[in-house]
């Protein structure tokens, strides 16, 4: 076949269905006029912390076999202590000591790993604050047909190379020239925006500099996440918990400044938000966000921050039918639209291929895809096998 799926699994339903509650959380707050990056930014954080209920209903689930390992290493402990007290009753200084050293030296260890993942959480949570406090402080108007274009553009960059600096993400000759498609789509549709909103160089450049440092914050925290997910065993929805609760902190104490020294500050109004929006509103808001942060980081658990660009595509292909329901037909012009039809579907084939959900099987796309890798490694260790038995029998 030249054009098959790769391994598909269940878990390919978060990149694919999660964009939905993305574009229904920004209908929501445009038709509720929710302007307010330090609410949004609020509720983002606070969609994270909830993630802290899950992880008590999955701890109340396994807390039979909690117990039976704590047990266990109790009654580990307990051995070892008798043979440490036997130890010494033999009066076998030496023995005791070399035990006493492993003791301090795992505790030691223990100690480095607690403080290494504190650090990873801070960081983690204040590329994400960084992020909002830039869309806070950001003064400028932004295009909103380029930031669709824009914010993927940067988002394929800063993934794929932090994805190769801190994941050991290796860009095959298949996922090159879909790279090569990709930009090129990309650069078409921000040259489109340009020209049809008559933009300076000096507009250009600003809305250049404002997606780059907004981009490479959210884009450092995914993939920092995901090395955090890959190095250490926390469980996804304690450190959802964690990231929630470091990211709360500081946009409580920073919106309550600015209370206090300016109510009417635009963007940094929280308190003000809670005042014009009645409860069920606001838990709403708060279940979208949910939706879409676990979502989010599902994807980069079970599969790779690179497969966020397709809930970025796909969210942007839904955009389009948004714009219909509410009626803005000013949002596109003309032309921009029929080269959206035309190279937008194109461009989600292409990200889906460039993550190996779709594999094209000519001209040696596929001879390095995983599923090809796999099964080479399958064939070579049966072939080894083969091998060092008929050698046996050689022998024999």
């Amino acid at each position: 076949m030249l054009v098959y799926f790769g391994t598909l699994q269940l878990k390919l339903i978060f990149p694919l269905l999660f964009p939905f509650f993305l574009k229904l959380r920004r209908f929501y707050r445009k038709k509720n006029q929710i302007n307010s990056n330090a609410f949004k930014g609020f509720n983002d954080f606070l969609s994270l912390t909830v993630c802290g209920v899950l992880y008590l209903i999955y701890k109340c689930r396994t807390r039979s076999l909690y117990k039976n390992l704590k047990k266990r290493k109790q009654l580990t402990t307990n051995i070892i202590n008798d043979n440490l007290m036997d130890v010494d009753d033999q009066n076998n200084d030496t023995s005791s000591d070399f035990i006493r050293k492993i003791f301090k030296k795992e505790k030691k260890e223990i100690q480095k790993k607690k403080r290494t993942k504190f650090y990873y959480i801070i960081l983690i949570s204040g590329f994400q604050i960084l992020a909002v406090v830039i869309k806070n402080i950001w003064q400028k108007p932004i295009n909103k047909i380029l930031k669709l274009n824009m914010v993927i553009l940067f988002q394929i960059i800063f993934i794929v190379i932090f994805s190769v600096i801190f994941l050991n993400f290796i860009i095959y000759f298949h996922q090159k020239l879909c790279l090569i498609i990709i930009f090129t789509c990309l650069f078409i549709f921000i040259l489109e925006s340009i020209i049809y909103n008559e933009m300076t160089i000096l507009e250009i450049f600003y809305h250049t500099i404002y997606f780059t440092f907004l981009e490479l914050s959210y884009c450092l925290s995914d993939v920092l996440g995901k090395k955090y997910l890959d190095l250490y065993e926390d469980k996804i929805y304690l450190f959802l918990f964690k990231i929630g609760i470091t990211g709360l902190i500081p946009i409580l104490l920073i919106s309550t400044i600015i209370f206090f020294i300016n109510k009417d500050l635009q963007g940094f109004q929280l308190f003000q938000v809670f005042s014009q929006i009645s409860i069920p509103l606001f838990l709403l808001d708060l279940f979208f966000c949910c939706l879409y942060e676990i979502g989010l980081w599902l994807t980069l658990y079970f599969y790779s921050p690179c497969h966020y660009i397709i809930y970025e595509t796909l969210g942007n292909l839904l955009e389009i039918f948004f714009i219909k329901i509410e009626g803005d037909e000013d949002f596109y012009f003309k032309g921009e639209l029929i080269t959206f039809y035309i190279l937008y579907p194109i461009l989600l084939i292409i990200v889906l291929v460039f993550n190996e959900v779709i594999i094209l099987n000519f001209c040696g796309l596929s001879y390095n895809t995983r599923k090809s890798i796999m099964e080479r490694e399958l064939l070579e260790n049966l072939y080894n096998d083969i091998s060092y038995q008929e050698s046996i029998e050689d022998n024999d």
